[in-house]
């Protein structure tokens, strides 16, 4: 009785200590599971943020590069991709320097290397083949110890944004201009009313006819070309509306080359034009048109004799006229061309700028190109310059037909 008594007692306390690990393992098992799904629960976390992470870095247009201490690709963003015009894949594990330039060494001053041994971001500016401005920024990343294990190469187009800038400075420049000219206007137009009306007087005591009278009307004809070309240049300074009314670009055209005609024949100049037989009209202050076209001829004159101070076959200038469409709507189009000594490309972008010029002194002020390209804008339309030095300027000339806005067919 006392063994099967003990015997119980042993069974008893073996089941109990049975049911204790069993609660035990059920506990750990309970704790594993909760384990896995926290564990789980973060891996979803980390990969939906890991999402729109790279989501975020894609949705940025310029270019990312994540490079490893031998200059070596890690990971790319779309922008890069679109950028170099090749799938991600095949933008890592290559040299970045092979990727920009393709070249099979590091880059002199490269502002990725520099960043990797001071620790600190670098960056640098250069002109792509296409004449595109890249900004380029290096960007370290450290451990824990204030190693560089890697850099992030963030690089952007920035070459609209310096257009945008210069075009402000350039309004900056065009609102000097007008100070000056609105201090200046008095001066010139008092001495000049009076060249015109002592001008008239002697005309008016001349034979009519006889040489004296004939002198007397250029002195006219010539002092009220420079009253307007005053008036024009405050207009444009002073952002005055001008009435505009319904024009002929051919009309205008015509007349601009009627002044210079002489000219053209005494420096050997021969003229090519190309015209239908018909353009759509625009709205326009044809004085203001006009001295565009003045510019523009003066210019290219200029240029063809720089080339050739003789007469030559190639001493020519043409001008087109055609009508266009952009964007559904109608423009005038005219397209002057010298084949002159072109323009440097380091100046092309300067060459509209005020008091900018190429001429030597006392043979341009640098208001020509500045003036008319504030007329043409002020008249919804555009002004474009295309040169290469030693062959040819062409200077191309929209303006919308109908009006501000163009002519909808």
């Amino acid at each position: 009785k006392i063994h099967r008594e003990h015997l119980e007692d042993k069974v008893y306390q073996r089941t109990s200590e049975l049911k204790t690990a069993d609660q035990h393992q059920t506990q750990d098992i309970a704790s594993r599971k909760k384990a896995e799904e926290t564990l789980k629960e973060s891996e979803g976390r980390y990969k939906n943020l890991s999402q729109e992470f790279h989501t975020l870095l894609d949705a940025i247009p310029d270019t990312l590069l994540l490079l490893s201490p031998d200059l070596k690709v890690m990971w790319a963003n779309e922008g890069a991709e679109k950028a170099f015009g090749k799938e991600v894949s095949k933008l890592t594990g290559r040299y970045c320097y092979e990727i920009w330039h393709n070249s099979s060494a590091v880059c002199d001053d490269c502002h990725a290397v520099r960043s990797f041994h001071t620790g600190s971001p670098e960056g640098s500016k250069r002109t792509t083949v296409g004449n595109r401005l890249l900004d380029s920024r290096a960007f370290p990343i450290k451990d824990d110890d204030g190693k560089v294990n890697n850099v992030i190469l963030i690089v952007a187009d920035v070459t609209e944004k310096v257009n945008l800038e210069a075009e402000a400075m350039r309004a900056g420049h065009l609102a000097s201009l007008g100070e000056l000219a609105a201090g200046v206007a008095h001066e010139i137009n008092n001495p000049i009313n009076g060249i015109i009306n002592y001008a008239q007087i002697f005309a008016n005591r001349s034979r009519p006819g006889s040489k004296e009278a004939e002198i007397a009307g250029r002195i006219i004809r010539e002092g009220d070309r420079i009253a307007g070309i005053v008036r024009s240049l405050l207009s444009f300074a002073r952002e005055r509306k001008e009435e505009k009314v319904p024009s002929s670009l051919q009309v205008i055209l015509f007349e601009s080359l009627t002044l210079c005609e002489a000219q053209f024949r005494k420096d050997g100049i021969e003229l090519k034009m190309d015209f239908p037989s018909e353009l759509p009209k625009i709205m326009a202050n044809p004085q203001q048109i006009q001295q565009v076209f003045l510019n523009i001829i003066s210019n290219a004159r200029y240029a063809l004799n720089r080339k050739y101070p003789a007469a030559d076959k190639n001493k020519i200038m043409e001008i087109a006229g055609e009508s266009i469409r952009v964007d559904d709507l109608t423009y005038v189009r005219l397209t002057f061309c010298d084949h002159g000594t072109g323009i440097p490309p380091n100046i092309l972008d300067k060459v509209m700028n005020p008091f900018f010029s190429t001429k030597p002194a006392g043979q341009g002020t640098g208001l020509g190109l500045s003036i008319s390209h504030g007329l043409v804008r002020d008249h919804s339309g555009r002004l474009i310059i295309e040169s290469t030095e030693g062959e040819y300027t062409r200077i191309v000339v929209e303006l919308p037909a109908g009006g501000a806005g163009g002519k909808k067919a």
